[in-house]
């Protein structure tokens, strides 16, 4: 495929060569006249042939056999004005390469199945709160009395408790939406994790605005982060044009619209819902900002995924302590056992009579 502009050529190459033309050497061995510019990729090579078909210059797309390699074929007197604009090019758009490609085999992918392991593990939290251990309830809710006194993991161990079903159904269902639509857009990892800090700085908003006799439970913090981190998404984008300013405006505006639908339930923690939502939005902004100017790669997942295991494991030995830790196994033992037991006697009745 040729991208043309409508000028004299010293030499004009085979029209049926300009794509699909599957021959290694031409890369290397342009017609008389051509020089090869070589690209990245597929995409950087139909990105070039436009910026310069707009100045004018006549280019050819060429590849390799094995299509792994692309580049142009480009006249030798427009050889310097092809350098140029090119330059000029990416100057003018810097920031917009590579642009939130957390998902490299998917990158148009619009909502992440993993928000379902999210579901899981809250939901096992509260399997292990209800039948096992009561007491994790009183060890790990946001208690400002108790915060006061030192014991800073409860602004993480509360978000893994839930008050009652509903309470715990209500959260699953807004989370596993809202989380989805992140993990594409900011990567797996780095979705929980920064949901998982916003909703610890909803209970800091909740510390430092409600009496000492306050206490909470509860992910909707952690869920209302998501809303933020999608309020804020304009911002991977330059902020160098009148548009980029409407769009991040439009975001936040139904982000906003949003939190007040979901959000400002009554009998629900306004504040640590609140302090989420804006929580999310003050740390997707610099993941944003940093995804414009570093590449993003798997292993920062896999990190970020690991730093969240390793806070809520720091977190949970906190506040049971080896004492309660040890009460905790043994409550499970204890109910565990039975149902042990009982499958064994049965087995052996069956086929030991």
């Amino acid at each position: 495929m040729t991208n043309a502009a409508d000028q004299e050529q010293p030499h004009k190459p085979d029209q049926n060569a300009s794509y699909g033309k599957e021959a290694t050497d031409l890369l290397t061995s342009p017609p008389a006249g051509y020089r090869t510019l070589p690209a990245r990729s597929r995409k950087q090579a139909f990105d070039w042939s436009l910026v310069l078909a707009s100045q004018g210059i006549r280019t050819t797309i060429v590849h390799s056999s094995d299509s792994k390699r692309w580049g142009l074929w480009v006249p030798q007197p427009e050889l310097q004005h092809a350098t140029r604009s090119l330059k000029q090019y990416h100057l003018e758009n810097k920031g917009w390469e590579g642009q939130l490609r957390v998902t490299p085999s998917r990158e148009d992918a619009v909502f992440h199945w993993a928000s379902l392991l999210w579901c899981f593990c809250i939901g096992a939290f509260y399997l292990i709160q209800v039948w096992y251990s009561p007491m994790m309830k009183s060890a790990g809710l946001m208690d400002n009395i108790a915060l006061q006194h030192g014991e800073w993991w409860r602004l993480f161990t509360a978000i893994t408790l839930h008050a009652d079903v509903g309470h715990l159904a209500a959260n699953l269902t807004m989370g596993f939406f809202l989380i989805g639509l992140v993990m594409p857009r900011y990567g797996v990892g780095t979705s929980l994790l920064a949901t998982f800090l916003a909703g610890a700085l909803g209970n800091v908003a909740g510390l430092a605005i409600y009496g000492p006799e306050h206490r909470s439970l509860g992910a909707s913090g952690m869920v209302l982060a998501a809303l933020g981190l999608l309020a804020v998404l304009p911002i991977s984008t330059p902020m160098n044009n009148a548009q980029a300013w409407r769009s991040l405006i439009s975001g936040l505006s139904a982000g906003v619209m949003l939190f007040v639908l979901m959000g400002l339930s009554p009998e629900s923690d306004l504040v640590a819902h609140f302090g989420g939502f804006l929580g999310g939005a003050i740390l997707g902004a610099p993941i944003l900002w940093a995804r414009r100017y570093f590449r993003h790669q798997d292993w920062h997942e896999l990190i970020a995924l690991l730093l969240l295991i390793g806070l809520v494991i720091v977190s949970w030995g906190y506040a049971l302590g080896p004492g309660k830790i040890k009460a905790l196994l043994g409550s499970a033992m204890a109910l565990a056992l039975p149902d042990i037991g009982y499958a064994a006697s049965s087995i052996s009745l069956e086929y030991f009579p």
